[in-house]
């Protein structure tokens, strides 16, 4: 009996090689990535580009055109990565006709086309990455090291961003913009002992800089990586519980930059009171009202004002402070006292003015009010005092929130302005 002859599948691979040294490429420095798309053998389907990072979208059009030029095949190899769009992965395979098949992390034998492609496409990045290097090879290690800096802020991949900020400080190891950007991700990760580490060592590096100079603190970009490695240790130390520490680098920034780009003034009172030094808080609630007369303020903030007037028996202020604060953020009263959540369907006219705002003040402040439970009672007058107020504004937010985007309404942008105007109103904006 004939049998039918079979036909092998045919298997193309799509694979990467990141390069571990700086290209000037596409207008940057970069680390890119070089995207292979190879046959059975480590054959080049004559497919291969330079990428800054790898992109699924690129990664889509190289195959439709490969496909186009050379015939679709069977089924597309290629191991997962976050980059990766799984739907669209899908979405692809079903137009093409082809499998695509996309290897989980935790697949520990490859297959045999993918496992032996591998062992060619390094040698094919090499040729590729000298072709593209004879630019790069002319600069200085710092000046390759600020490229890359900048580059990795246009990263959409955390991993090649560290990459890129990590060969930045092998290049130069003064590199402050670097170390900031790593203490930057640290702090984010909650990696909170290596940020520190990292934030440490740019006011280490920058210190020195300033010690006979009298700059312009903030205006002058170069003061910047100081100021923010001061900024990003406060932080930390605060989150780790040690808020005496963390208020030596806050009044040092308040010292060197009263203009406080950073706002580090919102934060010094709340770490006195924090480090359970009331008094301080108060002298400084004291200093920052002639100061700073027109500012606005922190809803964060005006709670503890609030707070310390009322452990220091000024009930009138801390009544008029816990107003303001109120009206600013309608979510942090209840969250102190217990309270139902109002409404969120509202138009917020500020992250500050938003739930998760107060959130992050209960989780970092909460236990200011814990402490003495008198302070609630004061709070709470002032909760009930002002419900008429909550309301209206309450009320006036949802009507804006319909309204904002009714752009077609000739009278749009006078309607508008006459809503701020009522909101300013509410709150003794005027």
């Amino acid at each position: 009996m004939i049998q039918p002859l079979h036909s092998p599948k045919n298997q193309w691979v799509l694979d990467w090689v990141h390069f571990d040294e700086p290209v000037r490429f596409e207008g940057g420095v970069y680390l890119p990535t070089c995207l292979f798309v190879l046959r059975e053998g480590g054959e080049p389907v004559i497919g291969q580009e330079i990428l800054r990072e790898l992109d699924h979208r690129r990664a889509e059009n190289l195959l439709a055109r490969l496909f186009s030029d050379y015939g679709t095949p069977d089924e597309v190899v290629m191991a997962d990565t976050p980059e990766w769009e799984p739907d669209a992965w899908k979405a692809f395979a079903k137009e093409m006709g082809c499998a695509i098949r996309v290897l989980a992390k935790e697949e520990k034998r490859l297959p045999p086309l993918l496992a032996m492609t591998r062992r060619v496409r390094a040698q094919m990045a090499h040729r590729l990455f000298e072709s593209v290097r004879a630019e790069t090879a002319k600069e200085s290690p710092a000046a390759l090291a600020e490229g890359l800096c900048a580059g990795a802020n246009a990263m959409r991949s955390q991993e090649r961003r560290v990459a890129m900020l990590q060969k930045a400080v092998q290049l130069d190891a003064h590199c402050a913009a670097a170390w900031i950007g790593l203490a930057d991700i640290a702090y984010t990760d909650g990696s909170f002992k290596n940020a520190l580490d990292q934030y440490r060592k740019v006011t280490e590096l920058e210190a020195g800089r300033w010690i006979a100079e009298v700059p312009l603190w903030w205006s002058d970009s170069a003061t910047r990586p100081y100021l923010r490695g001061l900024y990003g240790t406060m932080l930390v130390e605060w989150h780790l519980g040690r808020f005496e520490e963390a208020l030596r680098p806050a009044e040092l920034l308040l010292q060197l930059n009263p203009a406080d780009n950073q706002g580090t003034r919102f934060f010094i009172p709340m770490l006195h009171l924090l480090s359970e030094h009331p008094e301080e808080a108060l002298k400084f609630f004291e200093w920052y009202e002639k100061r700073y007369p027109r500012d606005y303020s922190e809803p964060s903030f005006l709670f503890g004002w609030g707070l310390t007037c009322g452990l220091f028996d000024d009930e009138a202020k801390a009544h008029a402070k816990y107003r303001a604060a109120m009206l600013r953020n309608v979510f942090m009263a209840p969250l102190l006292l217990d309270l139902p959540e109002p409404p969120r369907d509202v138009w917020y006219p500020n992250d500050r003015s938003e739930p998760g705002y107060a959130d992050e003040f209960f989780d970092s402040y909460g236990l200011l009010w814990e402490r003495d439970t008198s302070q609630l009672r004061i709070l709470r007058e002032v909760w009930q005092r002002i419900q008429p107020e909550i309301e209206a504004v309450s009320n006036l937010r949802r009507r804006m929130a319909d309204y904002q985007d009714q752009r077609y309404d000739p009278g749009h942008q006078q309607t508008w302005a006459a809503l701020l105007a009522e909101e300013k109103k509410i709150l003794g904006e005027e």
